[in-house]
């Protein structure tokens, strides 16, 4: 089942990123996080596998009536792919049995626009065929190309190094390279653009003095973010500087978990 990429269609998603979401409302501390697998053994660093969300807990996608390139398209872009060159079931490919119980079925996105999986309809409900066979387990296989390598601009926010790719350190590109984000000033407010920015509702967790998200070699773009409570991206009230932050320490940057 092949998926044409499309460089309109990678336009839209970069536009997407900033400013013209309504998002649905996605409660629970890491649902909606997704991840693949391959042989049941899941990784971050594979983009081709077979699909897991966390809903309360980790299992996998039904691939029924409703799963087609849109839903893999929206996967793969919340992985930070461009899209999904390819989806099917896992009985249908050579990715390995998957031995999770299904969390939602009936998957229907509608678009390949939205940024993460949540954001688009589901059902808990399972249907017979896919509560007792994980062949109907659903795959991706993702274009390798990341989307913040792909014509990124002023203000695009991206999350790295975490477990999931729903958490990670923040960065944001300014002035042709990507940088952190100071914790000093930093608060709820701006957790919540910063992921709203990415396709979620909200924020679960976020720190300012992880080490583990530490990187010395990048500049730290901003201190004293300063977001409204209605602001869906980092640019509607905040701006790149001219120079890089240098009164912040670069173990006291901002590292999120989004949900």
């Amino acid at each position: 089942m092949g998926v044409p990429q499309s460089a309109a269609a990678i336009s839209l998603l970069l536009f997407l990123f900033c400013c013209s979401l309504i998002l649905p409302q996605v409660y629970g501390l890491s649902n909606g996080a997704i991840i693949l697998s391959q042989n049941n053994i899941s990784s971050t660093s594979y983009y081709y596998g077979v699909v897991r969300v966390f809903y309360n807990g980790w299992g996998n996608i039904c691939n029924d009536y409703y799963f087609d390139s849109a839903e893999a398209n929206v996967i793969c872009h919340q992985l930070g792919y461009t899209g999904a060159s390819s989806y099917s079931r896992a009985g249908l490919t050579s990715y390995g049995t998957d031995y999770y119980l299904m969390k939602w079925d009936d998957v229907n996105c509608g678009s390949s626009s939205y940024l993460s999986i949540a954001q688009c309809s589901y059902s808990t409900y399972i249907d017979y065929g896919c509560v007792n066979s994980n062949s109907y387990d659903a795959t991706v296989y993702c274009y390798t190309t990341r989307i913040w390598n792909s014509n990124p601009y002023a203000g695009m926010v991206r999350l790295q190094d975490g477990d999931y790719s729903n958490e990670g350190r923040v960065e944001v590109h300014c002035n042709g390279e990507w940088g952190t984000i100071c914790s000093d000033g930093f608060d709820f407010t701006d957790a919540n653009t910063i992921c709203k920015q990415l396709g979620y509702d909200s924020f679960a967790t976020f720190n300012g003095s992880n080490s583990n998200y530490a990187n010395s070699s990048q500049p730290i773009w901003t201190t004293g973010m300063n977001s409204a409570s209605n602001d869906v991206c980092f640019t509607q009230s905040n701006s790149c500087p001219s120079s890089e932050v240098i009164n912040c320490s670069n173990s006291s940057i901002v590292s999120i978990e989004c949900c």
